[in-house]
């Protein structure tokens, strides 16, 4: 319930929190810490930090963890539940064909795909917080452009802004997730995560609370105010760029990178909103690695994708398995957001408008995290 798309899997799988991997750049990871001793430094900081982490229980910086990522998540379903409406309406607004709408959400989708699968890589080059500080930044700004762009533009720079978009929201899927699951104990990460699930949907209601009032035609209506619709839509990214921001580093990213002062001071600031003292000893193991070569960014980025193939090697049929599952599901769910606007608009009646009908379908994603909460505690 939690992942939303094909490749989300290939790109948790191939992170560093996932398994216990190495960092890119890190393919050298034995270093010789006394005489006779060789040890693997990235397990042994991952463990030191996760031991931390545990310790720091679930408080108030969890809460606004969970508000931050959850926030983030509910502009993103936002997106996803508007993506029909707003297509309706660009189309009218900018004159565009049915051959050009369709490319229009092909190239947004697209565009999500492109952003999931490079998440992965760049939480891990760029750590979680800054890539996902990146995503909300153009997520904020894409659809602000798309209201001050005026119709003569062209099909094209619509095309771009929305491939932008895309990309960025599929980032931000990956780097909450990671960000989130890093940032809090073992004990407490299925509150967390089922927290910010719900956080999430709630990104549907008020989307269906937006439609009815900037766009009760659902796009197909010469009074629907798209505009008004596209800046109210993005008012969630800057309140969840505001609350990322104060959000710290993973303190895992930072262990395994080698980088012992700023993890140190990641779980210091955890614990300080946690009314905590800050944990001693959390940089021993990691200054052992002062003396370790940075590698360039290039570098990086290649023994990154070799290991995305190292990873596709390991876990073939299970790979094959989800992604067969959440493309199915993704096909599903994005043509029932564009079924369910014409089905809606065709049913609806003077006592319950396409907008109500809308607004009442919202409430599905909740009935299905409820039945997964009773669920899973089961074991199945």
């Amino acid at each position: 319930f939690v992942f939303k798309h094909p490749l989300l899997h290939i790109c948790l799988l191939c992170s560093t929190h996932a398994i216990h991997s190495i960092m890119p750049g890190r393919s050298d990871a034995r270093r010789r810490l006394a005489r006779f001793s060789v040890v693997h430094v990235e397990d042994l900081a991952m463990t030191t930090t996760f031991a931390h982490i545990n310790k720091l229980g679930f408080g108030p910086y969890q809460y606004l963890l969970i508000a931050a990522c959850g926030l983030a998540g509910a502009a993103e379903a936002m997106e996803m539940g508007a993506s029909a409406p707003l297509t309706a309406a660009l189309g009218h607004a900018f004159t565009l064909s049915q051959n050009e709408r369709a490319q229009l959400v092909a190239v947004t989708y697209f565009g999500e795909g492109i952003g999931t699968l490079a998440a992965g890589l760049l939480c891990d080059i760029l750590g979680r917080k800054g890539i996902l500080l990146g995503a909300s930044v153009v997520s904020a700004l894409s659809l602000p452009a798309v209201v001050a762009m005026p119709v003569w533009c062209g099909f094209k720079a619509l095309l771009a802004l929305r491939f932008f978009s895309g990309a960025a929201l599929g980032v931000m899927a990956v780097s909450t997730t990671v960000l989130a699951i890093e940032s809090c104990s073992a004990a407490s990460r299925n509150t967390v995560m089922f927290s910010i699930q719900f956080i999430n949907y709630v990104g549907y209601l008020l989307c269906a609370m937006s439609l009815s009032m900037y766009m009760p035609g659902l796009g197909e209506d010469p009074s629907d105010s798209w505009r008004g619709f596209c800046l109210v839509m993005s008012v969630p990214f800057v309140v969840g760029l505001l609350l990322v921001a104060l959000l710290a580093e993973s303190p895992l990213s930072l262990a395994v990178r080698g980088d012992g002062v700023g993890c140190a001071k990641s779980l210091a600031y955890i614990a300080k909103l946690n009314g905590l003292p800050a944990p001693s000893g959390a940089n021993r193991v990691l200054d052992r690695k002062a003396v370790a070569v940075e590698d360039s960014f290039m570098s990086k980025v290649g023994l990154g994708f070799n290991k995305v193939c190292i990873e596709v090697q390991m876990f073939p049929k299970l790979l094959a398995l989800l992604t067969a599952i959440d493309s199915c599901r993704t096909f599903f769910t994005v043509g029932i957001v564009y079924a369910s606007k014409d089905i809606f608009l065709t049913v609806s009646s003077p006592t319950m408008s396409a907008t109500n009908l809308n607004g009442i379908a919202s409430f599905a994603p909740f009935v299905g995290i409820l039945c997964a909460s009773l669920v899973l505690p089961l074991g199945i």
